[in-house]
Parts: C-alpha cells; structure tokens; sequence
C-alpha cells in the first residue's frame, strides 16, 4: 500500500467513475487530502489496482470509498485497504471511523464487519433509484479505534 498524493489523483478519479461513481473528479479527492485525510493506492503493475480515501475532522474519520478494480478483486486488496485506513486513522489518533454502505452491497458489508465495524443505524431511501432499480438503503457502521 502506498499512500497517494495529488499526482495520483486523476487515476483514482478515473477508477472512482469507472466503478462507483462517488467523487468522480480529482478535485473532489484534492478537497481533503492535507486536511486529515488521506488515499491509500493499492498499486502492482502498469494499472492502479484500487483505493481507499478517508476524510478526517476533528477526532473521527469517515471512509469515502474503496474501489477494487475488476482485475484485481478476490485477491485481499480490499481488506489491505482498509487495514491500511485502519492504520492511518489510527496514526491520527482518530477516535472513531465512520462509513456508509449500500445495503445490498453484501461484499462490503461482510468486509466491514470482518474489520470490526458495527451497524449503527439505517437511513432508508438514501441512494437514489438507477437503472430500474428501486431506492436503497444505507447502512450506517462505525469502528471504535479507542483500546
């Protein structure tokens, strides 16, 4: 894992509107890095395998996103990612991590239960309906970094 700067950050940006649309630009990504937030790249090879970005205020971090690319899922670059978010916030002295998920999205969810995330609500309705698909829910999960 190496952790990114702005050079990195049209291909994350690439990655990000390839597959799962959140920030969609580079400057979006520019907006937190230097202020407490971070991008770790899982890198290998010509092409960005994925990323993880985290925002940071104050004593509590939030996960934006992680994105594996195609070729490189089912191989731990996810759970490398996060553990390298983990670790980072930790480094920070964050107190907690905060994260949304789709509810269907049952990948991450069992990735971030794994990590130890804990379901702290539900806000139903939250991602809009797209490609025929109704409303959904998002999750709502925390990690406590206090030992």
């Amino acid at each position: 894992m190496t952790e990114g700067s702005r050079r990195h950050l049209e291909e994350v940006a690439a990655l990000d509107r390839a597959h799962s649309p959140v920030m969609r630009s580079a400057n979006r990504y520019a907006s937190f890095l230097g202020d407490g937030g971070t991008v770790v790249l899982a890198t290998g090879g010509p092409a960005l395998q994925g990323f993880a970005a985290m925002s940071a205020v104050l004593d509590e971090g939030t996960l934006l996103n992680i994105v594996v690319a195609p070729h490189a899922r089912r191989r731990g670059v996810a759970t490398a990612l996060l553990n390298a978010i983990i670790a980072q916030a930790r480094r920070q002295s964050l107190r907690r991590l905060l994260l949304e998920a789709r509810e269907g999205n049952r990948a991450a969810l069992a990735l971030y239960r794994e990590a130890g995330f804990r379901r702290d609500t539900l806000r139903p309705r939250y991602y809009p309906a797209r490609d025929g698909q109704p409303a959904e829910a998002a999750v709502l999960m925390s990690l406590s970094l206090e030992n």
